[in-house]
Formats: C-alpha cells, sequence, structure tokens
C-alpha cells in the first residue's frame, strides 16, 4: 500500500510519501479556490495517478481554519427556538476588554435578518413545551427560499436528549441546502456552545465538503481519510459533513508528527515550528469537549464583519508564496514579496533581505 500524506495551506500544499519503507517528499503551489487541484497536480508529478487503487490519502487542511478566521463562510441561516433568536449574539457576556469602559463594539456572529425563531421546544427532562406545528414548517420553508442561504444551522433547545424536532425541520427544507444539526454535530448540554459549534459547522461546511467530494471523485479507487483537530483521522464523507471538526487540521497534524519524530531519531527534545500566513491579530478561542476535539470558536473575535454583512471588511489577496534567494554561501535568504517586487521594478536591490544563519537554511 502507498501512504500519502498531504498537508494542504494556503501558500504550499505538501506530500510525503511512504513507499516500500522509502520516503518521498514533494511540493505545490496551493490553489485556494479549489484546493483539490494542487493535491491532483501533486499526485501526478509524483507519478501515482495509475496507482491510485493502492493509495491511501490521508490528509491536513487549513480551509476550514482559513475560512473561519478570514470571515468567508457562506450565507447560513439560524433556526432556534421562538425566544431565542439572540442567543449567539449574546454568548456567555464574556468581554475581551474587561477594563476598558470604552470597548469597541463587535459584530454579531449571524446578522439579525438571518437569525429565525420556530417551535418544537423541549423541556430539560424531555417533555414538549411547544410543539412544532405544520405552520412552523411552511414559515421556514418560505424564509428559506427568501432569504436564499446555501447552509442552516438548526439549534433547538434540549434536543440533544430528543433529536425528532430537528430532524423534522430538516426533512422540511430543501435537500440542495447544507444542512447542520446541533444534536448531530455536538448532541450535549449547554445550548450556546451547541448552537455556535452548529452553526460554525454550516458556516464552512460548503466549502470544506465541496472541495472533498471534488479531491475523491478526481482518485477513483483511492482512500481518503482526513484529519480532525484532535489529530485522529476519519472518512472524507464524514469530515465534509462535521468541517467544524477540521478547524485545527493542519496543526493537528503537524503536532502529531512531532510527536511521533523523536521516537524515530533517537529521542531527545523536538521544537515544531510552523510559518505560515500572518495570523489575525486576535486568536479566536476555541472550545474543546473532554476527547481533545476542537468544536467551536466564537466567531465575535474574529476580524471583519459578520457572516453575511454587507459591509466592507479587510479582505487578504490571494496567498503567493514570498521570493527566496540563495546566496553564493548557500545561505537563504527571505525577502517579502512586496518589498522585492518594488526594488526589482527600481532595479535595485530589496530592502529588506534577511540572512538566515541557521545551519538548517543551508
Amino acid at each position: 500500500m502507498l501512504i500519502l500524506g498531504v498537508d494542504t495551506g494556503g501558500t504550499f500544499t505538501d506530500f510525503v510519501l511512504y513507499d516500500d519503507a522509502a520516503l518521498r517528499i514533494h511540493k505545490v503551489l496551493s490553489t485556494p479556490t479549489a484546493p483539490e487541484r494542487a493535491i491532483l497536480q501533486g499526485i501526478d508529478e509524483l507519478g501515482l495517478s495509475a496507482r491510485l487503487a493502492q493509495l491511501h490519502l490521508v490528509h491536513g487542511s487549513t480551509v476550514a481554519t482559513n475560512a473561519a478566521l478570514e470571515g468567508k463562510g457562506v450565507r447560513t441561516l439560524y433556526i432556534g427556538n421562538r425566544g431565542l433568536r439572540d442567543l449567539l449574539t449574546l454568548g456567555r457576556q464574556a468581554r475581551a476588554e474587561l477594563y476598558n469602559l470604552q470597548p469597541h463594539g463587535a459584530s454579531p456572529p449571524v446578522p439579525d435578518e438571518l437569525c429565525l425563531e420556530t417551535g418544537g421546544r423541549l423541556a430539560a427532562d424531555g417533555s414538549v413545551v411547544e410543539p412544532l406545528t405544520d405552520a412552523d414548517l411552511a414559515e421556514l420553508r418560505a424564509a428559506a427560499k427568501r432569504l436564499a442561504p446555501r447552509a442552516v444551522a438548526i439549534n433547538l433547545l434540549f434536543s440533544y436528549r430528543d433529536d425528532r424536532f430537528e430532524r423534522a425541520i430538516e426533512a422540511a427544507l430543501p435537500s440542495t441546502l447544507f444542512i447542520s444539526r446541533s444534536s448531530a454535530v455536538l448532541p450535549e448540554t449547554r445550548e450556546y456552545e451547541r448552537g455556535i459549534a452548529t452553526w460554525l459547522n454550516a458556516w464552512v461546511g460548503p466549502l470544506v465538503e465541496g472541495y472533498l467530494q471534488r479531491l475523491q471523485a478526481g482518485l477513483p479507487g483511492a482512500a481518503l481519510t482526513v484529519m480532525q483537530s484532535s489529530g485522529e483521522t476519519i472518512p472524507a464523507p464524514q469530515a465534509g459533513r462535521e468541517a467544524v471538526r477540521m478547524l485545527l487540521s493542519g496543526p493537528a497534524g503537524g503536532v502529531g508528527g512531532a510527536r511521533l519524530l523523536p521516537r524515530h531519531t533517537g529521542g531527545g527534545t523536538l521544537l515544531p515550528l510552523h510559518t505560515g500566513r500572518p495570523p489575525p491579530r486576535r486568536r479566536a478561542p476555541l472550545r474543546h469537549r473532554g476527547d481533545g476535539e476542537s468544536v467551536g470558536q466564537d466567531p465575535r473575535h474574529r476580524r471583519g464583519g459578520a457572516p453575511g454583512d454587507a459591509r466592507p471588511r479587510l479582505q487578504r489577496r490571494a496567498p503567493r508564496p514570498a521570493p527566496v534567494l540563495l546566496s553564493s554561501e548557500r545561505r537563504a535568504l527571505a525577502c517579502h514579496r512586496t518589498a522585492a517586487l518594488g526594488a526589482a521594478d527600481r532595479g535595485g536591490p530589496c530592502p529588506s533581505l534577511r540572512r538566515l544563519s541557521s545551519p538548517w537554511s543551508r
């Protein structure tokens, strides 16, 4: 069997192939608008296109991570019980600037017009407080048609005890929508955490599911598994449905590899370092389940406007690799691409060249 590890980042897509007790590495430029294209290109360049039946591909990805951090999820409806449409906006009343008397206002994670209320409310013991009527379902169908979302997040009270109302809403909505139920994503107590995880899953789910389906279609006969935030792998169809479990997919693979490497190199201390695109100004806090799985992220700490908000927000350009030059001593000289291109236009040297003296740069 051929075992191929693939990590898709914003700039590069990296490959490590284990074939007959030998390792091969490869790297291609990422294609952010269609991540599967870079993966298929690398597989072809490695000469594996004719050996797909023997191939087991283990895939780590930052597609869900980048979409969440950059605010590029899809238009998503949030459906809750009556009186709870503002659940995700209120959150847990946590304040990012505890002692600031004039804190900067944060946009709500979901615009008000995309928050819907309905029946189907349960009590803590699972008894029905308010039924879900045919009129409720008809109203939700009409709203979905009017608002034209790509995804829907359903989060009803105590649905982890009885999911029949969430399932009824899912069945009533068009099958073309990506639908995320809290009873499936995070079936446990605490409605805010369950709701934000469910909404995140719906918000980035179509992006992840779409490219994984295209990747699987381009690899007929190959086994495709995807790295979760917990460091474990799941089949690609499940990963597409549970995209929220991929928010730390890429970093989890790096940590797993860093733990394994010393066992095969005589032990010692290993410091893994990941160099990627500049991170947002604030770290978005993740909630972890008892098994270590990252299941939620509070998008109120994300830079930019709320998803679906028509107001302008800061956007990054599509990532491209920065120039790397080699001196006569074979030492790497790294230059920010903007400075390098600007200097090239003027015919002069790059003003921000930095010499890397570490032996690893030779």
